[in-house]
């Protein structure tokens, strides 16, 4: 049995050299050759709604989001011919186009679902980020003739039917009755991130995936950026999971295809890496497509860098920096006292050169650490000396 074969399902312990050859950092999946084909012919006919001249995916998507749709639609068990991929979870930078792909993929899915009557979602934390999602797919169809006689899209509701089969891609806002007597063949969520700030989500995203267990059984798929806080609740436990997956640590037959785009945690920590221009095409799989390298590189000198807080938001959600690894994620006030420090200024000259002093002290707990610290106003100039 050679190494690759030996890993357990969905590992990917190149994922990083992969990255860096241009590649996507995700494990190699047995598909359906001739369903593959569909998928993709369908896919790169689908047209930018929202681009000059309407290019077509063909032209206007990078391979690598390809290699998602091929994997997520069309892979299967060459000994069962059952698909093995049936969660996916894609990490990507804001910019790459991920909510428009991810419409065209539910477009793709609706087309590629044989099957009569069926439930399709398009899901996200707010019904403005879902609908934002649809109406992609809606531009989509509404600038192809064509796909006006494969899908049917009420002007007044957002749902889209396609006509032959009765199946249904339909908005829903995350929410404890997201599939109240529904069995989703299908779930999109956009902007999973946001998730880890709602009460609660770990329950409705157990009552998707319970969706799932039928005979029938339910894909899904979740994509998003990183958060703009210290990952929390069900976006660091599936973050965790995705991880633990790609680098074989999950057990041998996992349902969650992970596709990551994220430096590794050693370099998030080191700054200089990471604030490099040069590195950032790494996890930016659409510059030169929908992302302008100039203009990125402008935001980030014009906007990213203003602040410390601005800088931790900005490669967040433009490097998908893990806060709290590259970046702290502690009392933003700290950022403010640290930067003016008098390294050298001794108790005894604050005293001398205060109106007036304060002393704060905390036990720590009154187990380990004890604290003291003593800041003054200066009489000549009103600043605080500390």
């Amino acid at each position: 049995m050679s190494a690759t074969e030996a890993l357990p399902r969905f590992a990917c312990p190149d994922w990083w050299e992969r990255m860096q050859q241009g590649l996507p950092p995700m494990a190699s999946v047995p598909v359906n050759e001739e369903r593959a084909q569909k998928v993709v012919t369908f896919f790169n006919r689908l047209r930018l709604p929202d681009v000059a001249g309407a290019p077509s995916l063909a032209d206007a998507c990078g391979d690598w989001f390809r290699d998602i749709l091929v994997a997520f639609l069309a892979s299967e068990d060459p000994q069962t011919l059952q698909p093995i991929v049936w969660e996916l979870l894609c990490e990507v930078p804001k910019k790459n186009s991920k909510t428009t792909y991810a419409a065209a993929l539910g477009l793709t899915a609706l087309y590629m679902e044989d099957a009569p009557n069926r439930k399709m979602l398009l899901v996200g934390p707010s019904q403005a980020i879902a609908c934002r999602c649809f109406d992609q797919a809606r531009g989509m169809i509404d600038v192809d003739e064509t796909l006006k006689k494969i899908f049917h899209v009420p002007d007044s509701d957002t749902v889209i039917t396609r006509r032959k089969t009765g199946t249904s891609l339909a908005v829903k806002t995350f929410g404890t009755a997201i599939v109240t007597g529904e069995i989703p063949v299908l779930t999109i969520i956009d902007e999973l991130h946001e998730l880890g700030k709602v009460p609660r989500a770990a329950a409705v995203m157990q009552q998707i995936r319970g969706g799932g267990i039928t005979k029938q059984r339910g894909k899904l798929l979740m994509i998003t950026t990183q958060s703009d806080e210290s990952p929390a609740g069900v976006w660091r436990t599936e973050l965790d999971k995705a991880r633990k997956i790609r680098d074989g640590r999950a057990g041998p037959s996992p349902i969650m295809l992970p596709v990551l785009y994220e430096f590794p945690l050693e370099l998030q920590r080191k700054q200089e890496f990471w604030r490099d221009k040069r590195n950032w095409g790494l996890v930016l799989p659409n510059l030169g497509l929908s992302i302008d390298p100039q203009a990125l590189a402008d935001d980030y000198d014009n906007n990213g860098k203003a602040t410390k807080h601005a800088e931790q938001i900005w490669a967040s959600q433009h490097l998908n920096i893990e806060i709290g690894v590259g970046l702290s994620a502690g009392w933003l006030g700290a950022q403010y006292w640290e930067g003016c420090v008098e390294t050298d200024l001794t108790l005894d000259e604050l005293i001398e050169r205060s109106e007036v002093a304060v002393q704060g002290i905390d036990g720590g707990g009154l187990d380990d650490l004890f604290a003291e610290a003593v800041i003054g106003r200066c009489r000549e100039t009103g600043h605080w000396l500390h």
